[in-house]
């Protein structure tokens, strides 16, 4: 039973006693991981990113295609972006629809041949401004389509 206090007044001086830091040495053994330990990365791994993140940097390690804007077909904005776009929209001539323009008439405007989506609205447009000059100007006279 002695032996038994004995060791927890030991223990309890042990606890209570502040020990000896050595600040001189780095501990390497953090919860066992050795010093030569390296992060896991996969073989199929991207090269690390720079510790600098500005863009030019990340540009030449990761080239991103040009912005392509689906209205107006030109490179360096975004379809959120297109002035055009808002511009046609705000004057009701067109609409959008996701990825889908819509002329006023609901219809949606093509988007696979080689004139861009904003040629063709404003072409509509120009074709209904004749026909509704043409019924203005002669009320009783039919234009057939």
């Amino acid at each position: 039973m002695r032996d038994g206090l004995q060791q927890l007044k030991e223990l309890s001086e042990d606890v209570n006693t502040p020990k000896k830091v050595w600040r001189d040495k780095p501990n390497t053994q953090v919860s066992g991981i050795g010093p030569n330990a390296q992060p896991f990365r996969p073989r199929n791994a991207l090269a690390p990113l720079p510790t600098s993140h500005q863009p030019y940097v990340l540009e030449k390690l990761y080239p991103r295609p040009p912005l392509n804007c689906y209205y107006y077909l030109e490179n360096g904005h975004s379809l959120t972006r297109c002035s055009y776009l808002e511009e046609d929209i705000d004057k009701r001539i067109v609409s959008r629809q996701g990825l889908n323009f819509l002329y006023p008439n609901v219809e949606r405007v093509p988007s696979e041949g080689t004139k861009s989506p904003k040629y063709l609205v404003r072409e509509f447009n120009k074709e209904k401004k004749e026909i509704s000059k043409k019924t203005i100007e002669n009320p009783l006279e039919r234009t057939e389509d």
